[in-house]
């Protein structure tokens, strides 16, 4: 695979063990890759192993379940060598994450604003005041209304739309080549799917998404190009436009 990736997947494959049965396989042999400026739709119905493939990428599959092989290429660097330690500066830095349900997501106890400085301040030589700054800016930029008040609100003192606009900022603080984002709009009605949506795409630049979503819509508003997975294997890669006109 090319080194012009910025995500490289090969042959990718993750299992839970069964009692006194063989291992279930969540994702069957996977590759997929995606390049500087592209966005990858990853669709299909629900149980399809969608979730698992993007968890993979992060080294965050929920016990039992554990990769047995292929690798995760990141500019270059296989994550699934990595330490958890090593990880966790990886995320954030290197990849964004953009998880479906923002409240769940958001520590509820903290302003918002504290998870932005901690992201910034861990990942960069910034002093408080800066990364404050840089907090700021982000909000703003998702479109947080009278951000550098907000910054000390709390996730439920948001709506809905608001907070998926906070992961968004959260997961672009530090620029990362790589943003992966899982159903990002499921919960959202139709005119907030199109603005997050928008502001998606407005924060890739060079850098890559990958979207993992059920909804042939979303795919089509966002994506390059779509992989279709169904019982944990990619069955069909295309174009959006081939994908959507003449799927095979």
């Amino acid at each position: 695979m090319s080194d012009a990736h910025i995500l490289s997947i090969k042959n990718l494959v993750v299992e839970f063990p069964q009692h006194k049965k063989s291992p279930l396989v969540t994702v069957d042999g996977v590759s997929l890759e995606i390049g500087p400026g592209q966005v990858l739709g990853l669709v299909g119905e629900s149980g399809s192993g969608k979730t698992m493939m993007a968890m993979s990428t992060l080294g965050l599959i929920p016990a039992p379940g554990r990769v047995v092989s292929g690798s995760v290429m990141l500019n270059g660097a296989d994550l699934l060598q990595k330490s958890e330690p090593e990880l966790r500066m990886i995320r954030g830095r290197d990849v964004g994450i953009i998880f479906q349900d923002p409240l769940s997501s958001l520590n509820p106890v903290r302003p918002i604003g504290s998870l932005l400085i901690q992201s910034v301040m861990l990942r960069g030589n910034y002093s408080k005041k800066e990364a404050a700054e840089r907090a700021t800016e982000m909000l703003d930029a998702v479109g947080i209304v009278n951000a550098k008040e907000r910054i000390h609100s709390f996730p439920h003192e948001f709506s809905g739309g608001q907070r998926q606009r906070i992961m968004i900022a959260l997961a672009a603080i530090n620029a990362p080549p790589l943003i992966v984002a899982d159903e990002p709009t499921t919960a959202l009605d139709a005119t907030i799917q199109n603005q997050v949506l928008e502001l998606l795409k407005s924060r890739i630049g060079n850098n890559a998404l990958f979207l993992i979503t059920h909804d042939l819509r979303v795919a089509a508003d966002v994506c390059d190009r779509i992989s279709v997975m169904r019982k944990g294997k990619i069955v069909e890669s295309g174009t959006a436009d081939d994908i959507l006109n003449s799927p095979q």
